[in-house]
């Protein structure tokens, strides 16, 4: 009799511990969107980011890795940014990312075709289905680009100007970033500033972002849909993206602020007083 019990109490620990690592990770959304983007050297890019968000629910996520089925079938590792707590979550919810995109920069294809993912790291495995962006016989239509982007000066604080295109249908957001792609491989952003004005064609950068560099500068328009789902009883609501087209250039920042100027003003007068004195003493 004691040894069915402690049998039954052993099932029952291994079957609790089963669904406590079954539970290891959440789903908390996952989509793609069309992105186009105009590289720096002026090259088209066509894309298809998708996006995945897991709540890491015994906080060990690492590496995470996503097998994909569908075109381009296949295990890849997912890139990672957070963890980060937000929409009332009381567990680190992580975004991880992979940008896909046909051989042939037609994107039509992957974009009629819905996914299955299948992420899986240390602590579990879990699924996620990502829907079709477009019905079939439809046509990816990516937002169309900013044209004539230019940036003042060199400046800490330079102004930003570009010329929108005369047809804006779609465009929710017009968002201009800067991206620091030195220090680290996952290119950092460092400033971003959303306008919803969508007559706005410049921006002034604020003082206190930008610092001596090589940065990236990002002009977007953005066609974005709100969506709101129950997570552990948390309403939670959020824009994404749908489509997204994104000029970028490359600026460099040589600052040379007013206490460098400061400085060297006061090292001529103290280098003036010294030769003063000396001339006295002869």
């Amino acid at each position: 009799m004691r040894l069915a019990l402690a049998l039954a109490c052993a099932a029952i620990i291994g079957l609790t511990a089963l669904a406590e690592r079954a539970q290891a990770l959440a789903v908390v959304d996952a989509y793609h969107y069309l992105d186009l983007r105009q590289n720096s050297d002026g090259s088209l890019d066509p894309r298809l980011p998708m996006f995945i968000s897991l709540q890491d629910v015994d906080g060990d996520v690492t590496s995470a890795t996503a097998e994909f089925s569908g075109p381009g079938v296949g295990v890849f590792p997912m890139f990672r940014s957070g963890p980060f707590l937000g929409f009332g979550e009381t567990e680190p919810v992580l975004e991880y990312g992979r940008i896909w995109r046909s051989f042939d920069d037609d994107l039509t294809s992957f974009a009629q075709t819905g996914f299955t993912m299948r992420v899986s790291d240390s602590s579990g495995t879990v699924r996620a289905e990502v829907a079709p962006l477009i019905g079939v016989g439809e046509t990816a239509r990516f937002l169309p680009l900013v044209t004539d982007v230019t940036v003042s000066d060199n400046s800490v604080a330079p102004t930003v100007s570009w010329t929108n295109p005369a047809d804006m249908t779609g465009v929710d957001q017009i968002v201009v970033r800067v991206v620091d792609t030195v220090t680290d491989n996952v290119f950092t952003e460092i400033y971003k500033m959303v306008i919803t004005d969508l007559s706005t064609s410049s921006a002034v950068i604020e003082e206190g972002f930008l610092f001596a560099g090589d940065f990236q500068l990002r002009v977007e328009l953005r066609d974005q849909e709100v969506v709101t789902d129950i997570l552990n009883g948390v309403d939670r609501t959020m824009e994404r993206n749908v489509s997204r087209s994104t000029y970028i250039s490359d600026i460099t920042v040589v600052p040379l602020p007013g206490s460098v100027v400061m400085l060297l003003s006061a090292l001529a007068v103290f280098g003036w007083l010294g030769r003063k004195r000396l001339l006295g003493r002869g």
